[in-house]
């Protein structure tokens, strides 16, 4: 040990997480008790057992290796930690022996912080303390929602409409004396109610009891007035039935998107006690402006693709807003969900009403729609190509080839639609305009059972994006067959899974052998990292399979990975950073493409790790040591290392 220079400690402390929490006093003082260690290779500087250290250790140039000894003597590793990152801490903040054996891998120089003063500034400083306390799921939760430091900002905030989105609960906006009638009043009786009370909308209830329906000002013109019926007619019959509901402590967020999956503009809100109000889309409009609403019933009302097309621009605009506004990235992908399926619903519509007008009539038999990939997983960013098919029930033969022809036709104008709308066509060909992809029930059966059969890499890949699988509009019962087809099919060539899991294994996070991030080194993308590939799809893969294992149905990848760990696939605290570490490379994802289309370039799924502080740059590695772990816990599981190289 020895002295050495204070300003440059001081520099590197400053930037290392979680010491730029710190405020300067506390950093001056951390940096001025620093003493200085050399340890050469293979030096064992903790062993397991001893008492607490005397200092915690900051990792300034090398590697250590930490490990524990099982009753044989073999040596288990558990963790390799590289410049920057620090070991001792647990020991010295529970008081307790030391847990693991730290070895040092290569020459390491150390900064030693006095336990005392560690202590100190762990007392005074909350966050500080947090850090080395908390789960990996809670830090990168926090970087990830934390509005001080807007992770790579595309843009601004917005105002009014998206602060209000974002930040008010229904309870603020609501109201809150509804007006009720019984179901035997007269619309009449009801028009006159709102009129005295200003409003657009009258709950249908008996006295005491629960809504049985609504009466809006849309309803009164519509159900009568346009079909001439008298105004004594019971609102029992004319009351839409089962209105939506909605609690008290949502967000108008979560409002206005329940208004849009449903169509409609006013919701009942309880708050566990019964009816506590009821709010309008008006409601949300006269508080903050125009709603993201408008611009779906402008995508309902699209006479032509054309039109459809064209609402493009206003539509990323709305979600470029809503990103601006939120780290919630559960929701982000719940609004673009639903406008790509809302815009894809639209296109089968024109497209069937295209194929009446040329002549070609209506479907001769039922079928589905099949989103798949990232859009049957509900995944979808703004920056996302083509995956779809189609499934019909099977016919007689002579009419299956008429069937066939007219889906093949139909799903080739869908997926023209898509393009011009602004989906790229699949490069692998996985769409409906593509026989492979347009198959009836029974030609999906065999095409399944073939796939399980033979698990080569491309029956491996196919297989993959079609498990994904939705219905998005048609027959949900032919999926649900196609369901049930995959799960007796898995169940009786387990096999299967290990291929899947060897496959998904191929595809490692980009973490050197000290933990320095690894990434391109040349070309348009150097020093970026593929994201989507290195990062995403990894979990997706590993959640695919393990949910194909314990037999779920659901394809979205959290929902997989929370099923997965109900199952026991997975222990709690893997589960809960996986789910943080995926929200949190999403995040980065959207905050990237966002950007770039605001800089008039192509989205894609590089990102530069340069471009982010050193806190998200400490929390990227963190996410991908948890892949790291998911994918450990896969190989065990499948056992791939009995699939031998060929």
């Amino acid at each position: 040990m020895g002295e050495f220079p204070f300003q440059p400690v001081l520099d590197f402390l400053g930037q290392a997480p979680p010491f730029e929490v710190l405020t300067r006093d506390e950093l001056i003082r951390a940096g001025s008790n620093i003493e200085i260690a050399y340890y050469p290779r293979l030096k064992v500087i903790l062993r397991r057992g001893d008492e607490p250290p005397a200092h915690l250790y900051i990792i300034k140039s090398g590697s250590v290796s930490i490990s524990i000894s099982d009753e044989d003597g073999t040596v288990i590793p558990v963790d390799l930690r590289g410049e920057g990152d620090y070991f001792g801490a647990a020991s010295l903040l529970e008081g307790k022996k030391a847990l693991f054996d730290v070895t040092a891998e290569q020459e390491v120089i150390a900064y030693l912080l006095p336990a005392g003063v560690f202590l100190e500034l762990a007392a005074g400083n909350a966050r500080f303390k947090r850090f080395f306390t908390d789960s990996l799921a809670h830090n990168i939760r926090a970087v990830r929602g934390a509005p001080s430091a807007p992770l790579m900002p595309c843009a601004k905030a917005g105002q009014g409409l998206e602060a209000y989105l974002m930040g008010q609960q229904v309870a603020d906006l609501m109201t809150r004396q509804v007006l009720v009638c019984p179901p035997g009043a007269s619309v009449r009786e009801a028009a006159q109610l709102m009129s005295q009370r200003r409003v657009g909308s009258i709950v249908v209830a008996q006295p005491g009891g629960a809504a049985l329906g609504i009466i809006t000002d849309t309803d009164l013109r519509n159900r009568v007035l346009a079909q001439g019926l008298t105004g004594e007619l019971e609102v029992r019959k004319a009351m839409t039935k089962g209105p939506r509901t909605i609690h008290a402590t949502a967000f108008a967020f979560d409002a206005l998107l329940e208004m849009g999956r449903h169509g409609v503009r006013h919701l009942l809100v309880e708050n566990g006690n019964g009816l506590a109000g009821i709010i309008s889309e008006h409601d949300i409009q006269l508080a903050a402006g125009a709603t993201p609403l408008g611009v779906m019933r402008d995508m309902d009302k699209a006479a032509s693709v054309e039109e459809l097309a064209a609402l493009g621009a206003e539509i990323r605009r709305v979600m470029k807003a809503l990103l601006d506004q939120t780290r919630s990235v559960t929701r982000m992908m719940e609004w673009i969900t639903e406008m790509n399926d809302r815009a894809t619903g639209k296109l089968i519509s024109l497209a069937e009403a295209e194929m009446t007008a040329t002549g070609r009539g209506e479907p001769a038999a039922a079928y589905a729609w099949l989103a798949m990939g990232s859009e049957g997983r509900r995944e979808q960013t703004i920056s996302t190509d083509q995956d779809n098919g189609l499934v019909y029930a099977d016919a007689a033969p002579p009419e299956q080839a008429r069937v066939k022809a007219w889906l093949h036709e139909f799903g080739g104008k869908v997926v023209a639609g898509l393009e011009r709308y602004g989906f790229p066509l699949c490069t692998g060909g996985i769409m409906a305009s593509n026989e492979q992809w347009c198959l009836s029930l029974s030609g999906w059966q065999g095409q399944v059972a073939a796939w399980l059969e033979n698990p080569s890499g491309e029956n491996l890949l196919k297989a993959g994006v079609f498990f994904d699988f939705r219905a998005l509009h048609g027959d949900p019962g032919l999926a649900r067959d196609l369901r049930q087809t995959i799960k007796r099919g898995v169940g009786e060539k387990r096999h299967f899974l290990r291929f899947l899991a060897k496959r998904a294994l191929d595809n490692r996070p980009p973490l050197g052998l000290l933990r320095q991030l690894v990434m391109e080194k040349q070309g348009e993308h150097a020093a970026t990292i593929n994201i989507k590939l290195k990062g995403l799809a990894p979990i997706v893969d590993a959640a695919r399979i393990m949910a194909l294992d314990a037999d779920l149905s659901v394809t979205n990848t959290l929902d997989r990975l929370a099923g997965c760990q109900e199952a026991g696939l997975l222990d709690a605290a893997l589960h809960a950073d996986l789910r943080e570490a995926y929200l949190f490379m999403t995040l980065l994802r959207m905050q990237h493409q966002f950007k770039k289309q605001a800089e008039g370039d192509k989205p894609d799924n590089f990102i530069a790790p340069e471009l982010m502080n050193n806190l998200e740059r400490k929390m990227l590695k963190e996410s991908f040591r948890a892949v790291n772990r998911l994918q450990d816990r896969l190989a065990w599981l499948y056992q791939t290392h009995l699939i031998l190289e060929t």
